[in-house]
């Protein structure tokens, strides 16, 4: 049972980080075309 929780956890860490680089990549990218649209429009 230790281990399965062992794997739980680790688990639930691996997709926090996993998200958190996510959405830091989807920002990221959000910016940039954000700002090729200013230009483009502008």
């Amino acid at each position: 049972m230790q281990v399965h929780w062992n794997c739980v956890i680790a688990g639930v860490r691996f997709l926090h980080i996993a998200s958190s680089v996510f959405l830091s990549v989807c920002a990221a990218a959000h910016a940039e075309l954000a700002g090729a649209a200013v230009i483009i429009s502008g």
